[in-house]
């Protein structure tokens, strides 16, 4: 039997706050310094919302969604859905991920 849960569905994504990450927020985006790496990212309001959930706890991805979504008081879930897996895929890039 099949699982309709495939591996991305499933992975628990939280920050790599063991790298030593400093961030700031102003008017809902977060500016993030990596000490780790010395970079700092600056996040739009999507991404500094995930930012702030995976503070709260580690998430799936579909959780990581809803949460954004009530957060942000989003209308457009899909759109929202969308970005997040842009956003996960650019903070593994950046580093921010464990």
């Amino acid at each position: 039997m099949e699982s309709d849960i495939g591996p991305a569905a499933a992975r628990l994504y939280r920050l790599a706050t063991e790298n030593g990450l400093v961030w700031r927020s102003w008017d809902g985006e977060i500016v993030v310094l990596n000490e780790a790496s010395g970079d700092t990212h600056r996040l739009d309001l999507v991404a500094s919302a995930a930012f702030e959930v995976l503070l709260d706890a580690p998430a799936d991805a579909q959780t990581l969604t809803r949460r954004v979504i009530e957060e942000l008081g989003a209308v457009d879930e899909q759109r929202i859905a969308s970005s997040i897996e842009t956003v996960l895929g650019k903070f593994a890039e950046l580093g921010l991920l464990a």
